[in-house]
């Protein structure tokens, strides 16, 4: 996961560019700093609990201990939780144009008749990201870090759309024969 972040970090403008990692990628940074960027790159761990849907959700760094002195590490429970439920962005109000997901069944989810499936990627949709690029079954680490870095480059270098970078990205890793489709192809792309 560091590596990906920071092959895409390298994409950037550096003035342009923060990164959240160990103790500071906690569940409370991540709410607080969402607003602050265009892109957002989440590289790590999200499970989907079907017994207990509303126990999945993306896991952090544990927090910093809760300092008295700061009022900021009471924004509501998010201080002193490891684990972002799929209903945290519920408690968001996000105006980035693009959160990337690169996490293990960010678009699984519970279904629920009249709704479709209930899953983080659509909370964050909900909840105002113009564009969320999500999974729809499990990734793994070396292929997400490829996709991620090919996907960047092409919006940040050729300036492509997101639909047109992603497929891009894709067709990357067949033609240079990176690796097999069934470790990257569940990435997906909703939005404006």
């Amino acid at each position: 996961s560091e590596k990906e972040v920071d092959d895409v970090a390298k994409l950037f403008d550096s003035e342009n560019v923060e990164l959240f990692y160990k103790n500071n990628a906690t569940a409370y940074s991540f709410a607080l700093n969402i607003n602050r960027f265009k892109y957002i790159l989440l590289a790590g761990h999200h499970f989907w609990n079907k017994d207990y849907p509303n126990l999945s959700g993306l896991v952090f760094s544990s927090s910093p201990k809760e300092n008295k002195q700061n009022k900021i590490f009471e924004y509501d429970d998010l201080s002193k939780q490891q684990i972002f439920y799929n209903s945290d962005a519920y408690n968001l109000k996000i105006n980035t144009d693009l959160i990337v997901l690169s996490c293990c069944e960010t678009g699984v989810g519970q279904v629920v008749e009249g709704e479709g499936v209930l899953a983080i990627n659509r909370s964050f949709i909900q909840m105002g990201a113009k564009n969320v690029v999500y999974t729809l079954f499990k990734v793994y680490d070396k292929e997400s870090s490829l996709l991620s870095f090919h996907f960047f480059e092409n919006i940040i270098k050729n300036k492509k759309s997101y639909a047109e970078a992603l497929r891009n990205a894709k067709l990357t890793l067949v033609e240079k024969n990176l690796s097999l489709p069934k470790y990257w192809a569940g990435y997906v792309l909703v939005g404006a």
